[in-house]
């Protein structure tokens, strides 16, 4: 089987750019070196372009975001901008809570990687099977360790004996308050602008992203029924 390789120079680059799309069925090309120079905005990851298209036509890609839409990604890397469509069946990663297909979280400069099949009805398009934001996967998890340190804070300088875990299931939702059912009765959440809200894997969420009958985690200065929540975890997002 004839198998090509072109590796880490900028005339490999530009032989890419001018093979057409029918050459990624007769040969393996891959393509990895560091990446030219970018007017978008530094991303916090190591952003090297890499491009692998093997002889059936499958894609591995990794470049920078130069625009999104709503069903696409146009994705910066070997041979110019390439269009790196989603569906329902591909995998969006990071997750987004809902688990629904969403692209608002990758911007312009994001350090991105996406493994699928080239579109034979589209020139420089790929069909995704997987689609990954580096970037916004390195920023969930600084705000994720950036969380935990916050709590392990909050116990360990507690003021009051009586701050304590509560683990219930959440009831009524009034303002900026719920009620947390246990297995010992009912307390009352009280939330402020301190409160600190995540979800199970310790990610910023907003007060409003809670729903009754969610399993919620509260740390908190307990009195007369009520905590004062300063950490308020929702066990049940990601839903």
């Amino acid at each position: 089987m004839l198998k090509k390789i072109i590796t880490g120079t900028v005339a490999g680059a530009v032989l890419l750019s001018g093979a057409s799309l029918a050459y990624a069925e007769d040969a393996t090309t891959t393509v990895s070196a560091t990446p030219a120079t970018s007017t978008a905005p530094a991303a916090p990851v190591r952003a090297e372009m890499q491009l692998s298209i093997t002889r059936g036509g499958h894609v591995f890609i990794r470049g920078t975001v130069d625009s999104v839409g709503t069903d696409y990604v146009m994705v910066k890397s070997y041979g110019g901008s390439w269009k790196v469509m989603v569906s329902d069946k591909t995998e969006v990663l990071p997750k987004v809570a809902s688990g629904a297909i969403d692209l608002s979280k990758f911007t312009v400069g994001d350090y991105v990687g996406a493994i699928g099949a080239v579109s034979l009805s589209e020139d420089w398009t790929i069909n995704a099977r997987i689609l990954r934001d580096h970037t916004e996967g390195k920023a969930l998890m600084s705000d994720r360790k950036e969380n935990r340190k916050t709590e392990r804070a909050l116990r360990r300088h507690a003021e009051s004996t009586v701050a304590r875990v509560t683990v219930g299931t959440v009831g009524d939702i009034s303002g900026a308050s719920f009620t947390i059912t246990t297995a010992s009765g009912a307390i009352t959440a009280d939330t402020g602008n301190t409160t600190k809200f995540v979800n199970r894997k310790w990610n910023t969420i907003a007060f409003g992203d809670i729903k009754s009958g969610d399993k919620i985690r509260v740390y908190g200065v307990v009195a007369s029924s009520t905590s004062a929540a300063q950490v308020v975890r929702d066990l049940s997002i990601p839903r």
